[in-house]
């Protein structure tokens, strides 16, 4: 008699290991990691469910393969290019310029759009620079004895 083999515990009371179907693909897919859902890319990646979902609306990410119930399906590579539209954003890249950048852009059209995010971030640091320095002689304005600030006037004036 030839030696048993392990058996699949949902499989033990019907039927042998070697013949079960679930046995194979288990074996087969041992070292490819199965789809997940939306909430488990969620959670890797750090980008919400309904960002995730906002994003696919939108043409921002592909659509993602569903279940037969409807469900979304992620792999890594949609994790991976999930984590990548958030970085963009997190540097001031617009959605579309984050989904660009997130298509394998080459590495010209990548230094470009970097390139522009510089000055837009220069530009922004000069206005905030310069309202920093208009508040600062706003304050020094003021005067402890005053009971009407001129600080404020000079706020309501400066939005004229």
């Amino acid at each position: 008699m030839a030696p048993s083999r392990p058996v699949r515990r949902h499989c033990a009371a019907r039927h042998e290991a070697a013949s079960c179907s679930c046995y194979r693909s288990k074996r087969f897919f041992a070292g490819v990691r199965a789809m997940m859902s939306i909430g488990e890319a969620s959670r890797l990646s750090g980008v919400g469910v309904e960002t995730i979902r906002f994003y696919e609306r939108t043409g921002v990410t592909p659509p993602a393969p569903r279940t037969v119930a409807g469900r979304r399906l992620y792999n890594d590579a949609a994790v991976a290019r999930l984590r990548l539209i958030k970085g963009c954003r997190a540097f001031g890249f617009s959605l579309r310029e984050a989904a660009a950048l997130s298509d394998a852009a080459p590495c010209p059209e990548v230094a470009a759009l970097a390139q522009t995010r510089i000055a837009a971030l220069r530009a922004r640091i000069a206005q905030m620079q310069a309202l920093e320095r208009q508040l600062r002689a706003l304050v020094e304005g003021c005067a402890p004895e005053r009971a009407a600030c001129p600080a404020l006037e000079g706020i309501a004036q400066a939005q004229r």
